[in-house]
């Protein structure tokens, strides 16, 4: 029982700490933040959400090799979080490893289906990867989910990509087409 108490205790700390480290970030004290969520690494008092507070400080400190290993780490202790796996995706390809960032875009579909910011921008991997058809596919999705989400402004940026693509086939055309016709039915809705 005391093993038990010791554990509910530690937990309880580290979740104290990861909410101190974070109020310290949405308060713009990035380099105190920074010791903070070092010093609990240090510690061995650092879970998931630890490792991927750091990755954030690190790439808005624009120290990406770093960013990219918290990442990494934080990903190792939780595979299932979405939002560290968009994370890690979005430095792999500010690191120009598209591969890489296509899988962790696509880890994070598969952990949360739902999620627009990954749909997007596994469009935008999918076209710099010069892959027009599959990038058509995730972006549709991104558009329609953002739609039904009632972000309209997302919706209209996601439509412009989509017109980017001006492929020579009628999938574009025919997915554009789609678009109007859904979004004119969400109008009529308002």
């Amino acid at each position: 029982i005391t093993v038990e108490k010791n554990k509910v205790a530690a937990d309880s700390n580290m979740l104290s700490n990861n909410i101190n480290a974070q109020l310290l970030y949405d308060n713009l004290e990035y380099d105190q933040s920074y010791e903070m969520v070092n010093s609990l690494i240090n510690d061995e008092k650092a879970d998931d959400k630890t490792f991927f507070l750091k990755g954030r400080l690190e790439l808005k400190f624009n120290l990406l090799d770093r960013s990219e290993k918290s990442f990494i780490n934080a990903a190792a202790l939780n595979n299932k979080d979405h939002m560290t796996m968009n994370a890690l995706a979005y430095v792999y390809s500010i690191n120009n490893k598209l591969l890489k960032a296509e899988a962790a875009y696509r880890m994070s579909i598969e952990t949360n289906s739902d999620s627009i910011f990954a749909h997007k921008n596994l469009g935008v991997l999918l076209i710099k990867l010069d892959r027009p058809q599959d990038s058509l596919f995730y972006l549709d999705k991104a558009a329609v989910m953002s739609l039904k989400n009632g972000d309209y402004q997302e919706y209209k940026a996601i439509v412009r990509i989509i017109h980017s693509l001006k492929s020579t086939d009628n999938a574009v055309g025919l997915s554009l087409k789609n678009l109007e016709n859904l979004e004119s039915q969400f109008i009529k809705e308002i």
